[in-house]
């Protein structure tokens, strides 16, 4: 009786084990997702329990000229499972910027995005099941053009989208918009916050552990510059502060931030100054805020090759993960896939860079996955009319799709240090010079 207890112990322990290797075994990919040949780019994606993936995107039949909201699950190695969409005849629809999809309390999804038709347009909110059917689509605005760029649901089980209002309208600026509504999409309060000569631009929005409501974007200062820009509002549409980032040079197209641990905030933004002579215009950085949204530190991405942050987020071990694109001078400047990590306090620790076609590869968003890799999401495109598909790509905890980390193209590793550099005059009006430690 004891022998066979024990033999019944090995067989549970076993089946744990390749329960536990099913899990963890993941396979990374290079894959691409079309629907009917349209031009798709998807803005946002995620693991599922299953190890399946979810993901959004827009896509454009470019023959007939309409437009559609593609909603995409694949499977864990990367086939297709399923593919469902909706449209409106005339309109282009937008699904927010990176990572503007969420998860739901009840397991489904919901994104805000936009339907826009030559200058006019409305904000767009979108609510899915957990197959991918839609619950509600709500068309929200009253100008001549709103559009929402990312949305969440509140801890108290409603949602809250943020974008602007008329950024299509000729002559008219375009303002801060945040809007709350109930677990159904009915409008709960709306706010709208700007000046009368200047634009400002609500681009992601986040709940602090205070149960505020953190947006952040830029404001405009002097044409075409717009500082970082934060307004926080209690869950009940009370304003309870806004605070401008004009530090030194530090003020270019606005800011994205995004939690990290329980009281501090990650941040990416622009330069309007470069740090070397030959350097690309505009070099982006990441930054890590304190509870006050004082940055403790930053690092900036500099180099003659363009680089671009659409998204960051703090994984597992700490770190913070970003990946957008850079444009490859070997490749003639054309964008390639970028993504990049850094630790906890700003040094740099890799990046790579990868190519599905010879002309645009873009990466817009990422999760990490149960086996502490990345799936990442994009677009990739061979031609500039047509044939521009979804790109998704597995890849291991390391950025690679290999153990040896070179089967893509472009890849080089970065030296572990951190850079630092100041600027004077501080503030200064129309001149500053920056010098660095590298």
């Amino acid at each position: 009786m004891e022998i066979k207890f024990k033999i019944r112990q090995a067989q549970v322990l076993v089946c744990a084990c390749l329960l536990s290797l099913d899990c963890f075994a993941q396979a990374n990919f290079d894959t691409l997702v079309d629907y009917n040949n349209y031009l798709e780019f998807p803005y946002s994606i995620y693991q599922e329990q299953d190890s399946g993936y979810i993901f959004i995107t827009s896509g454009d039949d470019y023959n007939t000229q309409t437009y559609y909201v593609e909603f995409n699950k694949l499977n864990k190695n990367g086939s297709i499972a399923f593919q469902k969409k909706f449209g409106f005849l005339g309109y282009q629809c937008y699904v927010g910027f990176s990572n503007s999809l969420k998860p739901t309390f009840d397991g489904g999804w919901v994104f805000g995005g936009a339907i826009v038709q030559t200058n006019s347009g409305n904000g767009l909110f979108v609510k899915y099941n957990s197959i991918g059917d839609t619950e509600f689509v709500k068309i929200l605005g009253d100008t001549s053009s709103d559009v929402f760029y990312d949305c969440f649901q509140t801890s108290d089980s409603g949602f809250v989208l943020v974008g602007d209002r008329a950024k299509y309208s000729p002559n008219i600026n375009n303002d801060f918009w945040v809007v709350k509504t109930d677990s159904l999409g009915n409008i709960l309060w709306e706010r709208v916050l700007g000046s009368n000569n200047k634009n400002e631009q609500a681009e992601h929005v986040i709940e602090n552990s205070q149960h505020q409501i953190v947006v952040s974007g830029g404001k405009e200062t002097t044409f075409p510059i717009h500082s970082p820009y934060i307004a926080i509002y209690d869950l009940q549409g009370n304003l309870i502060s806004t605070k401008s980032i004009n530090q030194g040079a530090f003020n270019c197209a606005g800011i994205g931030i995004w939690r990290y641990n329980q009281y501090d905030y990650i941040a990416k933004g622009c330069l309007d100054t470069v740090i070397n002579m030959n350097d690309a215009q505009y070099p982006e950085y990441i930054g890590r805020l304190d509870s006050s949204y004082n940055f403790k530190w930053r690092t900036i991405y500099n180099a003659s090759e363009l680089k671009d942050i659409y998204i960051m987020k703090e994984i597992s071990d700490g770190g913070i993960v970003i990946v957008g694109f850079k444009e490859d001078s070997i490749l003639g400047y054309n964008a390639v896939g970028w993504i990049a990590k850094v630790d906890s306090s700003g040094n740099k620790l890799w990046e790579h860079s990868y190519m599905h076609s010879t002309i645009y590869n873009y990466f817009s968003d990422f999760q990490e996955t149960f086996d502490h890799g990345f799936i990442v999401c994009g677009t990739t495109s061979n031609s500039n009319t047509a044939n521009q598909d979804s790109w998704i790509v597995k890849l291991d905890s390391n950025g690679c799709l290999d153990s040896s980390c070179v089967i893509n193209t472009g890849t080089h590793e970065i030296t572990v240090s951190s850079l630092t550099f100041t600027v004077f005059p501080n503030p200064a009006s129309q001149q500053i010079t920056v010098t660095t430690n590298g």
